[in-house]
């Protein structure tokens, strides 16, 4: 995606961003994206809401609590990994999974054991 770098977590804008681990990123002000027109123009999302239906159909889900709370996570979408994304099973039409704080991975903990490329 050319509004987001895999490598730096670098975005086209800075409310959109990898966590520190690499293995999950937040947007931070979501309603000023929105009157920035970012998710159109960026992400051809008419707003923020089809934004998040866009993720949930990739499979994407979203942290609900701890310090990655309100971060978004996918096993295949990797700081500095960008070739994991060829493996996303094709957008479905999927309904929302409901939140399982109690399942929600510790990424530090997994960054400890296997560290993402630098």
């Amino acid at each position: 995606d050319p509004a987001f770098n895999h490598n730096t977590g670098a975005c086209v804008v800075s409310s959109l961003h990898w966590l520190p681990h690499g293995r999950a990123f937040r947007v931070d002000n979501p309603m000023w994206l929105q009157s920035q027109d970012v998710f159109r123009t960026q992400f051809q999302c008419k707003n923020y809401q089809v934004f998040l239906a866009v993720l949930n159909s990739y499979g994407f889900k979203h942290i609900t609590r701890g310090k990655d709370r309100n971060a978004f996570y996918h096993e295949k979408f990797l700081r500095g990994l960008p070739h994991l994304t060829i493996f996303f099973e094709k957008p479905k039409n999927a309904r929302r999974l409901a939140p399982d704080p109690l399942n929600e991975p510790d990424f530090d903990k997994i960054t400890e054991k296997y560290p993402l490329p630098n």
